[in-house]
């Protein structure tokens, strides 16, 4: 059990002079109900973080007005639940999202000055389509208004299942600008880039498609307005992997360094942009460790194989695919925070006397390049401590760390009691709170009904503090 009953309801779990940590758990009291509660009373000048915990249920549509990072439970959290919306629209620069599944819609124009950028989109499961909006300019004769823009912008490390859509609305002159749009280790399934009045996106030399993995894709990776054939300027397209996926109809990007397979006679890159270091797999090459085909799940393994052509053959001897470049893909991983494994009670109630014994995993993400350690776990009975209080429990810090020991409790009072633990990296990253229930039991005739308690039964207690069993 990840969370219980709680003597202190939790909303705000920490606090510096410039930032606040912000928890939200629809199915839980012990948190903020909803995102947009979280919003409501977050600073609008930013610098806040809001954590997601994963839920069996849909957290619904998100409008992102002011600065913000987004923090889910990931896409493929092994351990609970997922976090999922149904679609996060950002109006907003220098937003930061990870660990959520949903589709995305980026509007430059609803943000201050029609200019949007500074956005991080990582470790998420893009579900329908990710989509970039410019000017909804809708005059008859022209757009006077200012062009919209988005710049440094990053979308990396996610799955995308669905559509890659760059929009500039009509085409009444209503301009969408680019100034650096890079994707970089995403794996595509069934997935495209579909663009609308190219003639309305300019700075399209700006974007980067780099170190992906397109799969089991649709007859076309590019497609433009009405599945026309357009050119997007000189969009880079560098280093992915094209498996099963049309890498052609995007007639003057400039194609680097990418390998292509099962495309029949499509794995031939036609560009008038430049065309340089394409390199077509043989029919009996392996690529992947564990893939030969069809739709993405996570029983798959994309790892290059070690006889893989794709191994030395990107740009300055890198590998092509989702594992080279800066950003190497851990399929399925969840947002880079430490993360509390496994926790375990020798058993769910206690005397008032007796020791707590613990068995603990906990592990530090991968950060990229920074080799992160865990370096901080601290617990906290009855009550969530703001993050970086409470007590530490004692361990030699590494990036796997385990505490098997018992550990003395304060003195307390017969009846329900909650232990909650949170984790801290060298990065200064913190988990999600972990919250585990548990008995004390003070009374000396403890006979056998203390042992059924032990045995994880559910227990409420009578008027007089004495273990009454019973199901909750």
């Amino acid at each position: 059990m990840k969370k219980a009953l709680l003597l202190l309801i939790v909303a705000l779990i920490s606090q510096t002079a410039n930032a606040k940590i912000w928890i939200v758990d629809k199915d839980s009291t012990n948190y903020l109900p909803s995102v947009q509660v979280a919003l409501d009373s977050a600073n609008v000048n930013g610098g806040d973080t809001i954590m997601v915990f994963g839920s069996a249920t849909n957290y619904g549509n998100l409008i992102i007005t002011f600065p913000v990072v987004l923090i889910g439970e990931g896409m493929n959290n092994i351990y609970g639940d997922n976090t999922r919306f149904n679609t996060i629209e950002i109006y907003s620069s220098d937003v930061h999202i990870s660990g959520v599944i949903s589709s995305f819609v980026l509007q430059c124009s609803y943000a201050p000055g029609d200019s949007l950028g500074n956005v991080i989109i990582e470790r998420c499961k893009i579900q329908g389509s990710i989509s970039f909006y410019g000017n909804p300019c809708v005059l008859t004769v022209g757009c006077t208004g200012p062009y919209a823009m988005l710049y440094d912008t990053y979308i990396r490390n996610n799955l995308i299942e669905g559509t890659i859509s760059l929009h500039s609305w009509n085409t009444q002159g209503a301009k969408l600008i680019f100034d650096t749009l890079v994707f970089e280790n995403n794996i595509i399934s069934s997935g495209f880039v579909r663009y609308f009045y190219e003639e309305n996106l300019l700075g399209c030399e700006t974007i980067i498609i780099r170190h992906n993995n397109f799969i089991n894709g649709p007859p076309s990776v590019f497609l433009g307005s009405g599945n026309g054939v357009l050119p997007l300027n000189d969009v880079e397209v560098s280093e992915n992997i094209f498996y099963g996926s049309n890498p052609n109809n995007c007639d003057s990007c400039k194609f680097l360094n990418n390998l292509t397979f099962g495309n029949g006679s499509n794995d031939t890159i036609i560009t008038t942009g430049v065309n340089s270091g394409n390199i077509i797999a043989n029919t009996t090459d392996t690529i992947f460790v564990n893939y030969s085909g069809g739709p993405f799940n996570f029983n798959q393994d994309f790892n290059v194989h070690a006889s893989s052509p794709a191994i030395g053959a990107g740009i300055g001897g890198d590998t092509i695919g989702t594992f080279g470049g800066n950003y190497p893909l851990g399929v399925g991983e969840g947002a880079r925070l430490p993360y509390l494994e496994t926790i375990h009670l020798s058993n769910f109630a206690y005397l008032q006397s007796q020791d707590f014994f613990l068995n603990l995993s906990a592990r530090a993400r991968r950060n990229f390049n920074d080799i992160e350690i865990l370096q901080e776990i601290k617990y906290s009975f009855d009550s969530i401590y703001p993050f970086g209080q409470g007590t530490t429990l004692p361990f030699n810090a590494g990036l796997n760390v385990s505490y098997s020991d018992s550990i003395p409790f304060s003195v307390l009072d017969s009846g329900l009691h909650t232990i909650t633990f949170i984790a801290r990296d060298s990065k200064g990253a913190y988990s999600f709170p972990r919250t585990y229930p548990f008995n004390v039991c003070t009374y000396n005739e403890v006979g056998a009904d203390f042992n059924l308690y032990q045995s994880g039964r559910d227990v409420i207690l009578d008027a007089d503090f004495k273990n009454v069993l019973s199901s909750l």
